[in-house]
C-alpha cells in the first residue's frame, strides 16, 4: 500500500478518503480555525488547522474588501 500524503483540507491522513468525512467538533483560538475530523470509512481521527486571515466585511447590503474598497456586491 502506498503511503498517504495528506497535502490539503479535508482529506483522511489515512486512507486519502475525500467524501462523507465529518467533523466531530471546532474551535477558534485567535486566528486559528481547528476541526475534529472523523473518517467512517477506515475508522481514523484527526485534526485540521486552518489559519484566518481579515478579508472584509458586509454592511447596509454591501461587501468591502480587506482595505475597505466596495466590491459592488
Amino acid at each position: 500500500m502506498d503511503k498517504i500524503v495528506k497535502d490539503r483540507e479535508y482529506m483522511c491522513p489515512q486512507c486519502g478518503a475525500d467524501e462523507d468525512l465529518q467533523t466531530e467538533d471546532w474551535y477558534f483560538d485567535d486566528n486559528t480555525a481547528i476541526f475534529e475530523m472523523y473518517c467512517p470509512k477506515c475508522g481514523k481521527q484527526w485534526r485540521e488547522y486552518f489559519l484566518m486571515k481579515y478579508d472584509g466585511y458586509g454592511c447596509d447590503h454591501r461587501v468591502y474588501d480587506e482595505h475597505g474598497e466596495d466590491c459592488g456586491v
